[in-house]
């Protein structure tokens, strides 16, 4: 085997065909040896037994690439397409890197029925040989595609081409419409003795196509016979029947059947059909159609058997059937003739069935992009279709065929395009417009993109900007809407919707001057007649919208001067949603509102039909929404006394009772008792006010209560509970332990213990124990209804939020001993606000006054609290701030020290510059004293700052400068072991 391959190399073959059959004749099995040895065999001359050796090497191993190219190779030069295929199938085409080899599959491929998968392999490629040409045009032809197969076949010249191109390109020509070149090329190639026949019989059929039965007949018969059968006879029956001699074609199909027998099976077989056809077709035009029917059944004929039934519908215009028949001409076609793709596309149009024409007009206007009817007929296909979606509401399908019809006319008819063009903005326009009405929040922005495309393409059309302006206004971006609006109102001066729609948007965006400016003059317009429907509505919606701006504002009386005229307005007067009295109510609450109750009551009195107490009542109510609760007593208090209504005595007790909260809050107790008894009189019986006059009757008490008075009441209290007392009882004992605390701090006396004890007694008895507060809830709600009754909720609420107003106290309290500068009051009531909530935050403005006296010792004791705060985020701000604080702290010390060591090395250099080192062991003990205090400083500052750093860790300055201070203490200390400092 290995002296085969040397002997090949060094071109000794015949040599290497012996080495290589002595390696066979050894190793049976050695695939590499058998595939040598045939191309050893084939070198030679001798095709046959190399390709007896390669079979047996594709026997051995069949995914041999090599033997099956060669194998390949050797059927593809005998013109046996089918098993060259076959062997070449085993390689991967996208590796193929010979051009030779790829042309060879193509034409393979084509050969055996596969012409697009040719045209693809050869249609990438950029350079191809003569023969790759003309399989790429033959494959194209066979697609049906004679145009492009054209163009790729003229790119060789003329001179360079083989009769067999000539002959294809001819045909292409013929094909394409470019028939004087066609007839130059096929008649050049008459006396060529291999393509004469076929030129002469191609030529017939140019001249059959155009017409020339007499020429085309002579054509054929002077081709003579084809290869070893005479197809001629099929041509001249062809020729007969369109000549409309169909006893004359019969003869020459019957005849062409006869000679069948002689020809090889694949030709024998082609004229076969061919000839079993025209009888069919000639048959048919003697009247009997049975033949052609028959071959609808044949798998071979059945397509074109279709086609002659459907042109014979079509020529009749019997549309649906001819349509129908030809669908199923073309059922099982890889490649469908022009001539079939027109007369469906021309049946469906006359049938109006414009989708079934589409892809066929498509793949026409694919073939013959020249053809300007045939681009007509498209547009005018497109514009039905989108015509069809317009008027079902599919927007975007309308204005997508539209575009594509407009696209096609552009460059026919201007005018019909803009028409169209003018239909696909309506179709646009409609489309953003369902988008904007929809509910789906995507949609919205997806319109407000769509009306600002529309304004860009039509900038002079309002209704783009107005759409716009709805669009943004639904997704909340007032402020592109009320310009949206504005550019509307630009290109139409005037406009009610427009105004409209850019004053609410403004008022959105808070500018209710500059919308109360917009509207102003819609609602100054003279009343000069008739006017739109819609236009007067606006007009109240704009009224209604002024009256919202002055509302948003509280002026209530311009809101009420606004919306008094619509008390007689006639689309108010018809309305059955919003109705007079609506508005008369509206207007009765405003002029309340802006103290006018004389004209308020005169409105109550004419629009809600005479019932005065009713638009007392509702001047009440208003005044208690606005927070006037004792103005809002004294007005519903008179209608109490005309209508004894118990509603009314509620809500009248109510108002009370909060007028009263409202002056305990001012510390005005005597007014608030007054107003408690008062609401006692109307109801005797309410709990809410009985409970308040006993509270302001304990509260009264308690603040006349000295420390001793409050001892003893503790001391009784804490009987009570001991003995079993209520719920009640140990809330009074805790309330009073909370006082005595409080009493102590105001007489300056130590109150540690009091606090302690109070804490301690809130946490153990109430704060944490849930008994207290079922047993708390149960005697609350003893008694009551079910809707005077407390909650559980509520409790578990209250539970949850005492400790924090506890908190909330000593805050206070804090602040109250940080602007008297009293640091251990400050720190006992800081400690205390995080024993009574760990979580509590305080506010800003306590942690800004209590940092104005930040100092060494309330630092170290916040610093002690941090543990006890449970707030993560309180926790955080004050260990930040304790860490800016002993940064400053350190930069102070490292300040010192920086100056102290500079002035010691100043002190040096100025001793050496006068005496030299004598001077500096002159000074030397001062220059050690000066080290020794920037040293103490560096490191005060060094410690100062590392512990910033801990309680701070994520603060880069805080970092920064902790690097900095260990750097300038490294380096004094360094300084000072050189002058002997330890």
């Amino acid at each position: 085997h290995q002296r085969g391959v040397v002997e090949a190399a060094l071109n000794r073959t015949a040599a290497a065909v012996e080495s290589f059959q002595h390696a066979v004749r050894l190793a049976p099995g050695n695939v590499e040896a058998l595939y040598l040895l045939a191309r050893c065999l084939i070198r030679l001359g001798r095709p046959d037994e190399a390709e007896r050796f390669l079979t047996k090497a594709l026997q051995i191993d069949p995914g041999h690439l090599g033997a099956g190219q060669l194998s390949g190779d050797l059927a593809y030069d005998r013109k046996d397409f089918r098993l060259a295929l076959e062997r070449y199938r085993r390689l991967d085409y996208s590796e193929i890197a010979d051009e030779k080899l790829i042309e060879r599959v193509a034409r393979c491929e084509m050969e055996a029925g596969a012409p697009s998968v040719a045209a693809d392999l050869l249609g990438r490629r950029k350079r191809l040989s003569i023969s790759g040409l003309l399989t790429l045009g033959r494959s194209l032809g066979r697609l049906g595609d004679w145009h492009m197969a054209r163009r790729f076949l003229e790119r060789l010249e003329l001179s360079r081409a083989t009769p067999e191109y000539r002959y294809y390109l001819g045909a292409a020509c013929a094909a394409d419409g470019q028939e004087q070149k066609a007839e130059k090329l096929l008649q050049a190639l008459f006396d060529d003795a291999d393509w004469g026949q076929r030129a002469r019989t191609q030529l017939g059929h140019l001249r059959l196509r155009q017409g020339r039965y007499q020429e085309a007949e002579e054509l054929y018969q002077s081709a003579g016979s084809d290869g070893h059968v005479n197809s001629s006879c099929v041509d001249l029956g062809r020729v007969s029947l369109l000549k409309g001699d169909p006893v004359r074609a019969q003869k020459h199909f019957q005849r062409a059947l006869d000679q069948t027998g002689s020809a090889d099976e694949t030709t024998a077989c082609a004229i076969e059909q061919s000839a079993r056809f025209g009888l069919a077709l000639a048959e048919t035009q003697l009247g009997a159609p049975s033949r052609l029917t028959e071959l609808t059944g044949d798998p071979e004929l059945s397509p074109y058997a279709y086609e002659a039934l459907a042109d014979k519908a079509y020529e009749e215009r019997r549309y649906v059937e001819a349509v129908a028949l030809y669908e199923k001409a073309i059922a099982h076609r890889s490649s469908v003739p022009t001539s079939i793709l027109a007369r469906i596309a021309t049946g469906c149009l006359h049938l109006n069935r414009y989708r079934q024409a589409l892809p066929h007009l498509v793949e026409l206007a694919r073939r013959r992009r020249e053809d300007v009817a045939l681009r007509h007929n498209l547009a005018l296909c497109r514009y039905r279709i989108g015509r069809d979606h317009f008027r079902n509401g599919r927007w975007d399908g309308a204005r997508l065929e539209w575009d594509r019809a407009a696209r096609l006319l552009e460059t026919l008819e201007a005018e019909q395009a803009s028409s169209v063009r003018a239909c696909e903005a309506e179709a646009f326009y409609r489309t953003a417009e369902k988008l904007v009405l929809s509910e789906d929040e995507d949609n919205w922005q997806r319109a407000g993109e769509l009306f600002e495309q529309g304004a860009v393409d039509f900038p002079d059309d309002p209704r783009w900007h107005f759409g716009a302006g709805l669009a943004w206004a639904r997704t909340g971006d007032f402020e592109r809407s009320a310009d949206c609006f504005s550019r509307a109102n630009q290109r139409k001066a005037g406009n009610v919707g427009f105004l409209l729609g850019q004053a609410l948007s403004l008022q959105e965006t808070g500018d209710g001057r500059h919308s109360r400016e917009l509207l102003t003059p819609l609602l100054e317009r003279p009343d000069t007649g008739p006017k739109d429907p819609l236009e007067q509505r606006l007009v109240v919606a704009a009224r209604f919208a002024m009256i919202v701006s002055y509302v948003r504002d509280q002026d209530w009386r311009k809101a009420a001067d606004a919306l008094e005229p619509l008390l007689e307005h006639p689309l108010i007067r018809s309305s059955r949603r919003i109705g007079p009295v609506d508005i008369a109510q509206a207007l009765v609450a405003y002029r309340a509102l802006a103290g006018q109750r004389d004209r308020a009551r005169e409105v109550a009195d004419r629009y809600l039909k005479g019932q005065g107490a009713i638009g007392d009542l509702l001047i009440g109510l208003v005044q208690a929404d606005s927070g006037d609760y004792e103005g809002a007593a004294r007005t519903l208090g008179a209608v109490y006394a005309r209508q004894k209504d118990p509603q009314i005595c509620k809500v009248l007790v109510s108002c009370l009772l909060a007028a009263a909260a409202a002056k305990i809050r001012e510390e005005e107790l005597d007014d608030a008792d007054r107003l408690v008894q008062q609401a006692l009189r109307y109801n005797p019986t309410c709990h809410d006010a009985k409970r308040l006059a006993t509270a302001l009757s304990f509260g009264r008490q308690m603040g006349d209560l000295d420390l001793s008075q409050l001892d003893a009441a503790i001391a009784r209290c804490r009987e009570m509970v001991q003995s079993g007392g209520s719920a009640q009882a140990e809330r009074t004992l805790a309330v009073l332990m909370h006082r005595r605390a409080f009493r102590m701090e105001e007489k300056r006396r130590t109150a540690e213990k009091a606090w302690s004890d109070c804490i301690a007694f809130w946490k153990d008895h109430i704060l944490e124990r849930a008994s207290f507060w079922t047993q708390l809830a149960e005697e609350y709600n003893a008694g009551k209804s079910r809707r005077e009754q407390v909650k559980p909720e509520d409790m578990q609420r209250w539970q949850k939020e005492l400790p924090g107003e506890f908190a909330s106290d000593h805050s206070v309290l804090a602040r109250y001993y940080v602007e008297n500068r009293d640091q251990e009051g400050v720190k006992r009531h800081l400690r205390l606000i995080w024993q009574w909530a760990p979580d509590y935050e305080p506010d800003t403005d306590f942690w800004a006054e209590l940092f104005k006296m930040l100092d060494s010792r309330i630092a170290n004791f916040l610093e002690r609290l941090l543990g006890d705060m449970a707030n993560g985020e309180t926790r955080e701000a004050v260990s930040t701030i304790l860490g800016y604080y002993w940064t400053g702290q350190a930069a102070e010390h490292n300040a010192v020290a920086v100056q102290g060591f500079e002035s010691a090395i100043q002190l040096v250099e100025r001793a050496q510059s006068l005496y030299g080192e004598a001077g500096v062991i002159a000074v030397r003990d001062q220059i050690k004293e000066k080290l020794l205090e920037c040293l103490r400083e560096a490191r005060r500052a060094r410690d100062l700052i590392g512990k910033a750093r801990r309680l701070a860790p994520n603060e880069s300055e805080i970092s920064e400068r902790y690097d900095t201070f260990r750097s300038n203490c490294s380096t004094i200390e360094s300084i000072c072991r050189q002058f002997g400092i330890v």
